[in-house]
C-alpha cells in the first residue's frame, strides 16, 4: 500500500511538473517566432492560349510546364495575441525551368526558358490550440502573396526552332492570395520544429519579343503553386 502511495505521488508530481513545463510552451502576446529551412514550390500549372501580336494562335492550351524548385525559407511572425499571428514569409530566390507542352511540344519546341523568383507573402495566421498546454502548435493561414519574376532566359534551342539569335523573354509579376496550414513542435522554452503547406494564388503571362516575330505571348498562366516546408524555429 505504501508503495502504492509513493508510486501515486511520484506520478501526480511528474504530472504536475510536466504541466508547468507545457504551460510555459503555449504561445504568448509579444512572442516573436523566427522559423528558417527548406522550402519547394510545386507548380500545378495550366495555360490559357497563344497569341501572336495579338491574334490567337489555334493550337489549343496548357501549353507550358512549369518546374519544382527548392531554395532555403525563412518567415518571422509577432504573436498579437495567444490565438493571432501575423507572418512575413520570404526566401532565397527559386529557380524553374519551363518547358514546352500541348501544342508547343507538337512544334518541336522542349525547355522553352528558366526564371528566378522571389516569392514575399503576409499572411494572418490563427493557433486554434493557442491557450492548451501541449508542446504543440497548429496553425491556420491566410494572406496575399506577391511573386517577382526576373532573370529569364529564353533556350538556346528555342531561339532556334524560331530562327531568332536574341529575343526578350519575359514573365509578368503577380499579386494573388495565399493559405497555409502548420505545425510547430516546442523544445523547451525557444526551440522547436515546423512543417508546414502553403497554396498561393500566381497567375502570370510568358512573353516572347523579337524585332522579326513580333511579340508571342502564352496568356493565363496559372501557376498556383503548393509550398512545401520543413523549418527549424527559435521563439523570442
Amino acid at each position: 500500500m505504501k508503495k502504492c502511495v509513493t508510486t501515486a505521488a511520484g506520478v501526480a508530481g511528474w504530472a504536475l511538473t510536466a504541466g508547468l513545463a507545457s504551460g510555459a510552451l503555449a504561445y504568448d502576446k509579444g512572442d516573436m517566432l523566427l522559423r528558417f529551412g527548406v522550402a519547394t514550390v510545386d507548380p500545378q500549372t495550366s495555360t490559357g492560349e497563344l497569341t501572336s501580336n495579338g491574334a490567337e494562335v489555334p493550337i489549343g492550351d496548357d501549353l507550358v510546364d512549369v518546374k519544382a524548385g527548392t531554395a532555403a525559407g525563412i518567415s518571422f511572425t509577432y504573436m498579437f495575441t495567444p490565438l493571432v499571428g501575423l507572418e512575413l514569409l520570404a526566401a532565397t530566390p527559386f529557380s524553374h525551368d519551363i518547358d514546352a507542352d500541348g501544342g508547343l511540344r507538337q512544334l518541336g519546341l522542349d525547355q522553352i526558358g528558366t526564371t528566378r523568383h522571389l516569392p514575399p507573402t503576409l499572411s494572418v495566421q490563427y493557433y486554434p490550440f493557442g491557450n492548451a498546454d501541449q508542446p504543440w502548435q497548429l496553425y491556420l493561414g491566410v494572406g496575399v502573396n506577391f511573386t517577382w519574376f526576373f532573370d529569364e532566359e529564353l533556350d538556346s534551342d528555342t531561339k532556334a526552332a524560331l530562327g531568332v539569335d536574341d529575343a526578350d523573354f519575359s514573365l509578368k509579376d503577380s499579386w494573388g492570395l495565399a493559405a497555409s496550414v502548420g505545425f510547430d513542435w516546442l523544445f523547451g522554452e525557444h526551440w522547436l520544429v515546423n512543417a508546414s503547406l502553403m497554396w498561393a494564388d500566381i497567375d502570370t503571362e510568358a512573353s516572347i519579343d523579337n524585332s522579326v516575330l513580333g511579340d508571342l505571348t502564352v496568356r493565363d498562366i496559372q501557376i498556383d503553386p503548393l509550398v512545401y516546408r520543413i523549418n527549424a524555429g527559435y521563439r523570442f
